[in-house]
């Protein structure tokens, strides 16, 4: 309800293109849905080899950049009910699979403001994500680019994870959340 009355990935578009545009790879837009998060909205990339998640698309929380971006900020309780259980799948042998460790992967996103997949739902499928802040001050969504591990290596990671960190921090002040993250406020 929220999607259909916010125009969240209405808006989301034109921030997508160009994210997908200057990184060269898949832009992806994804809200908490139960159990995964759900891709709302994607920005291919021009390249012929490309991540496809079309909206629809259902990504495990403790194994993909968007996922991890939606539970980061909250409660550990919460992130422990949602993931389930204490032994977390391995979707690939780089999965986190200890909920510990995946608690302090999340706190890298607190602080940092992105945080990057490394083949953990897809073996040679990285991606970079960031929290999209509501009016309420909470994550409404995630912005990520998902792209084969072969250009969206270590170095361009560390290089378009801030890129992305702006992008998801204007589209939250555009629906009217903060201008700036809340650890760059608090930061």
């Amino acid at each position: 309800a929220f999607l259909r009355r916010g125009g969240l990935a209405e808006r989301a578009r034109p921030v997508m293109a160009q994210l997908a545009a200057e990184s060269g790879e898949t832009a992806v837009l994804a809200v908490a849905d139960g159990d995964a998060a759900l891709v709302v909205a994607e920005a291919q990339a021009a390249a012929s080899l490309r991540v496809v998640l079309p909206a629809g698309t259902r990504l495990a929380y403790h194994a993909t950049a968007p996922g991890k971006a939606l539970i980061a900020h909250l409660p550990l309780a919460r992130v422990r009910a949602l993931l389930g259980c204490d032994a977390l799948p391995a979707l690939t042998p780089r999965s986190f699979t200890d909920q510990g460790e995946l608690t302090a992967e999340l706190a890298t996103l607190r602080h940092g403001g992105w945080l990057a997949e490394r083949g953990e739902a897809v073996p040679g499928q990285n991606g970079i994500a960031a929290p999209v802040f509501g009016g309420s001050g909470d994550p409404v969504a995630a912005l990520g680019i998902i792209g084969p591990e072969v250009r969206l290596h270590e170095a361009a990671l560390a290089r378009l994870g801030p890129a992305v960190a702006a992008a998801a921090a204007g589209l939250g002040a555009a629906l009217g959340g903060p201008a700036l993250s809340p650890q760059a406020v608090s930061g």
